[in-house]
């Protein structure tokens, strides 16, 4: 696709990093309170007397088809050791350097005596070339070369490490698919690990202000515009040898070519339609390449969260069809894992734990790897039960133990474990259009890296609610839950979606959860992967949409997203249901209000099956 006449750059909110100043961790990495004897962090020391100073170089590296790639070395010195280093490198799509002082994590990992190389991905950034679809093989093989690159460095100790936040998570784990002997150790942080399900297309709904936010973004940048975050304004860094800048210049110009994203995918409506340039959102997914990346014998630890697009669903998927050693953690984070994301876990803006102790554990990760080769021996997924603020941790998924409670929707909006005895009874909702989830929703957190809902009280009011009466005892969900409504629409098709929430003694609400489904696509079939997740399975092909019947009652299977939550005695579940999300999705369908009879009678009852842990 060519180059757009015009853009509007999405607010200025992008899922960067913010570079804070250096400063010498002095506390450990402390024992949270965990089942089954566990931290959430490792307990290393830590050595704060590391490496005092390092050098950086930026400069191209010539590629075997004549393609010059940016790239930033970072090496430490003074380092005590004094031996040959590991190397982390960072693939990246959202520039290599966007300011003159490199970020806290990367001096940290400069300290701790790890050489930091970051790169820009062919067609972007300062790289030349075009960028015609995102992680492409000959970007992946740019990789490779880089990294054969690395091996002939002096300073290498002959192991690699690859990691990143968002897109460069991505980049990591189709880079240790694609195979090299030297990549031993990957850390992808909020990945997305299928990008039809979990990010685009969520229950077959396209997550239209995201694709349109996120192509706004990288289609300036592409064009070297400037970018601001958190009221700082960036622009990308030219290499050494290039201080005029006229070679960026002519890479910039070589992106002008560059595929449009976001008009690119107006193509795709389902899981097997390609886009406009011709791929399908399963090829550049790493569930596509799940097999080869256990195959290599990389070791793998993941990071995601709760309430972070369809982060958490992702990283149990990769844990659960892994068969070696794994590591994964889940956490009630924003995407950039720096502030929290849970209403009912203090305040907004600090995570749990920090984000300088996260990147510490994963320091400790690669040292074990690609210093110590101290291979990973174990499977632990640890995760953050909200609500709770307790860390836990599992070798399986679902949790074993876990007993499925099923809550009927009722009379006058109640929610009760007693299923409906009379043949009839249904409640009337005339589906709101101007309806939102959240200003911001987990589904616009891999864009403005902002996750947040705060007290949906008030938004609850233009949904269909039922609510349980107060809990005798503290509850707590861990799973997949899964909704099953009967129900009938005015129209041929719908986008469904379902609310989990918390209500306190005091009346305030709390997002939990959700689940989505596009009507069409309620065709429950086989799950085709070798890991079956506990939920009814959608495959959101074209073979397999079938329009609704308006008038005719249908069952919607609905799986939600997975969490972890403890509903404290005295509070209230609550569901609600809603028609459209305006704050991130295209309404389904795009005209006409529905207007929906949503049953709850013996004959066809609804429901919400939770996953309970005792």
């Amino acid at each position: 696709m060519g180059a757009r006449t015009g853009t509007t750059v999405a607010s200025g909110r992008v899922a960067f990093r913010t570079a804070i100043a250096l400063a010498l961790l002095t506390i450990s990495a402390g024992s949270l309170g965990c089942d089954h004897d566990t931290t959430v962090l490792e307990t290393h020391p830590l050595d704060v007397t590391g490496a005092t100073n390092a050098t950086l170089r930026s400069f191209y590296l010539t590629m075997s088809d004549g393609v010059r790639i940016a790239v930033d070395v970072s090496v430490p010195t003074n380092h005590p050791s004094g031996v040959l280093l590991p190397t982390i490198l960072e693939m990246t799509r959202y520039w290599r350097r966007r300011s003159a002082e490199p970020s806290y994590h990367i001096l940290r990992a400069l300290q701790r005596g790890f050489v930091w190389i970051a790169i820009d991905e062919r067609g972007t950034g300062a790289s030349f070339g075009e960028w015609q679809e995102p992680l492409s093989d000959r970007a992946l093989q740019d990789g490779r070369e880089i990294i054969d690159w690395i091996l002939a460095q002096p300073w290498s100790n002959g192991r690699v490490g690859a990691t990143g936040v968002s897109y460069p998570g991505m980049a990591a784990q189709q880079l240790a698919a694609y195979g090299h002997p030297a990549l031993k150790a990957i850390v992808p942080m909020s990945d997305t690990y299928d990008q039809y399900e979990d990010l685009i297309f969520p229950g077959g709904v396209f997550n239209e202000a995201f694709m349109q936010g996120w192509g706004d973004v990288v289609f300036a940048m592409d064009r070297n515009e400037s970018i601001s975050v958190n009221g700082e304004s960036f622009r990308q860094v030219p290499v050494d040898a290039d201080p005029s800048g006229e070679l960026l210049a002519e890479a910039i110009g070589e992106h002008a070519g560059n595929l449009d994203a976001f008009m690119d995918v107006q193509a795709i409506e389902f899981r097997d339609d390609l886009s406009i340039s011709g791929f399908s959102l399963d090829h550049f997914s790493t569930h596509s390449v799940a097999g080869e990346l256990d195959e290599s014998g990389v070791a793998v630890y993941q990071w995601g969260s709760w309430l972070d697009g369809g982060s958490a669903d992702g990283v149990i998927r990769a844990f659960m069809e892994s068969t070696g050693p794994r590591r994964a953690t889940l956490g009630a984070w924003t995407h950039d894992l720096s502030s929290n994301s849970s209403l009912r876990d203090g305040g907004r803006w600090n995570s749990i734990p920090s984000d300088d102790l996260q990147w510490e554990e994963a320091l400790n990760f690669f040292d074990d790897v690609l210093r110590k080769d101290k291979p990973l021996q174990e499977r632990i997924l640890r995760y953050f039960t909200m609500g709770e603020g307790v860390w836990k941790a599992t070798s399986t998924w679902p949790i074993p133990g876990t007993d499925i409670e099923t809550w009927y929707l009722g009379v006058d909006g109640s929610l009760t474990t007693s299923a409906p005895t009379a043949a009839q009874g249904e409640d009337l909702y005339e589906v709101n259009l101007n309806s939102e989830s959240s200003a911001d929703p987990r589904w616009l957190g891999p864009l403005f890296a902002d996750t947040w809902y705060s007290d949906r009280a008030a938004r609850d009011l233009a949904l269909l609610v039922y609510e349980s009466e107060p809990l005798s005892d503290d509850l707590e969900v861990t799973g997949y839950p899964v909704v099953n409504l009967n129900l009938s629409s005015t129209h041929s098709d719908g986008a469904f979606f379902v609310y989990l929430e918390d209500v306190s003694p005091q009346g305030s609400v709390a997002y939990v959860t959700e689940g989505i489904l596009r009507g069409i696509h309620r065709k429950v079939t086989e799950e085709p992967s070798a890991w079956k997740r506990p939920i009814p399975y959608h495959s959101f092909l074209a073979a397999d949409a079938e329009p609704m019947v308006p008038g005719e009652v249908t069952e919607l299977a609905i799986g939600m997203e997975p969490t972890s939550f403890l509903f404290r005695a005295g509070h209230r579940i609550r569901i609600a249901i809603a028609g459209h999300d305006a704050s991130a999705f295209r309404q389904v369908p795009e005209a006409g209000t529905p207007i929906l009879r949503v049953q709850r009678s013996s004959i066809y009852p609804s429901s919400i099956e939770l996953p309970v842990i005792r």
